[in-house]
């Protein structure tokens, strides 16, 4: 469902969507994602993140219906150089981040089975997100200031979709136990934004789809100051996904070749 199809700032639809498709499986892809506005709506936020979410899980726990929940790498505190592994302490420090991870809860207090899938820095073809906002500003400015000191996983949407579906089909055919729990889910390797800024450009020129690069600027995150503190670490360990699925590190490099040859700019 779309956000016209079901507003989640209603519980009856919430319900009444349950009970009129009796699914097997819920992925939920719904979320508050206005990291900023976020620390103005903290209601909004934790309205669509945590209540929301309680409500789905509280459900799906009635209906015996397994439940895929996409969660964020800003449930951490983001500090460090090492990659977060799924039992680390979870300290986020954005509105946002304390309202996904109360999401998490609820989820572990209703529900047995359930599959909580935390990601970082997507992006696709679709939406707003960090690869069409370089090429926009690339395509006007010769000069761009990106942030250094940031690390982490892009992570395309593609990407997203092919493991929670390899999950469903594990989950609809094995007859083995299902580790149920938390994963992460992210792209390989590491980079910083000003990495990954670097290599949308470069990838478009070698493609063709533009006809220079701009001169891209390593500046740290003080440069930009938000309303949200943003994680400096956004390392996402993927080993146990990998060892309980079978799922390998999403190869973010292949799939921003596959975006950038879909949209029109």
């Amino acid at each position: 469902f779309g956000r016209k199809e079901l507003d989640l700032f209603d519980s009856n639809k919430i319900l009444d969507a349950l009970i009129t498709n009796s699914p097997d499986v819920i992925i939920n892809c719904a979320a508050y994602t206005h990291v900023d506005e976020a620390e103005i709506n903290p209601e909004d936020a934790f309205s669509i993140n945590a209540e929301a979410v309680k409500i789905l899980a509280k459900s799906c726990a009635e209906n015996n219906i397994v439940l895929i929940h996409l969660s964020t790498d800003y449930i951490f505190g983001g500090t460090g150089e090492i990659p977060f592994i799924e039992s680390d302490l979870a300290t986020p420090e954005s509105v946002y981040g304390k309202s996904k991870l109360q999401g998490e809860i609820e989820i572990r207090n209703q529900l047995q089975r359930y599959i909580i899938l935390r990601t970082s820095w997507v992006f696709g073809e679709f939406g707003n997100n960090f690869v069409k906002t370089m090429l926009r500003i690339g395509a006007i400015k010769n000069e761009l200031e990106i942030v250094s000191d940031q690390w982490g996983s892009p992570t395309s949407a593609e990407g997203i979709a092919e493991c929670c579906i390899q999950i469903c089909k594990k989950i609809n055919l094995s007859k083995e136990i299902i580790s149920w729990g938390t994963y992460h889910f992210s792209g390989s390797p590491y980079t910083s934004w000003h990495g990954f800024a670097d290599a949308i450009f470069t990838t478009a020129f070698e493609l063709g789809l533009i006809n220079k690069k701009p001169k891209l600027v390593p500046v740290n995150s003080s440069a930009f100051p938000a309303l949200a503190r943003r994680p400096e670490n956004s390392r996402l360990n993927c080993d146990k996904l990998y060892s309980q699925f079978n799922i390998h590190p999403d190869d973010w490099q292949k799939k921003l070749s596959s975006v950038l040859k879909e949209l029109d700019f």
